[in-house]
């Protein structure tokens, strides 16, 4: 990563500490928002997560609606959010700074996304900069926090620029990066 490149990560850091508050400062014991919604993301992403350590195949055969099968499949399974939250899973079993720690890094990659997505189609590092405030920070993105399944397309700008890169220049590392 360049020292440009550095610098506007240390800028989409702060600035998500700072839009984040409280949150940022208290991931284990505070939410983005109390409600149905959220219990349901905690345990969806526990259930994803005891799957995943005991029994990757029989992830949509969750723990509910008895005794129906692939009910997993029923609501947002969260499966690509479990696969962020896997390596912290194994430190911690606190769910509340688990959920957050995803929502948290998903904001920051899509910062990251959007700035390499904005270079990617030929903008200026300032226009890169502003690419990735707007695609992170902005009120109706900030505004999904509290909804999981939506804050967690940090992976749509990223696809976006590794398919232009590849169309540009046809390495296969890049088509590959797009599918993945």
């Amino acid at each position: 990563i360049s020292s440009h490149g550095a610098s506007r990560a240390a800028v989409y850091a702060l600035l998500l500490i700072a839009f984040t508050l409280p949150v940022s400062l208290d991931p284990g014991a505070r939410s983005f928002a109390q409600g149905p919604d959220t219990r349901l993301y905690l345990w969806t992403l526990g259930w994803d997560l005891h799957a995943l350590k005991t029994n990757p195949l029989g992830i949509f055969d969750a723990n509910i609606f008895f005794p129906e099968t692939r009910t997993l499949a029923y609501s947002e399974h969260l499966i690509g959010a479990a696969l962020l939250a896997l390596p912290l899973s194994f430190l911690t079993s606190n769910l509340d700074l688990i959920l957050n720690f995803v929502l948290l890094l998903a904001t920051f990659l899509t910062a990251l996304g959007c700035d390499r997505l904005a270079r990617e189609c030929g903008a200026s590092t300032r226009g890169a900069l502003l690419s990735g405030i707007l695609g992170a920070f902005a009120g109706p993105k900030l505004a999904r926090l509290s909804q999981a399944h939506l804050a967690t397309l940090h992976f749509v700008p990223w696809a976006l620029a590794f398919a232009i890169r590849y169309l540009r220049e046809g390495r296969r590392r890049d088509l590959l990066a797009t599918l993945a």
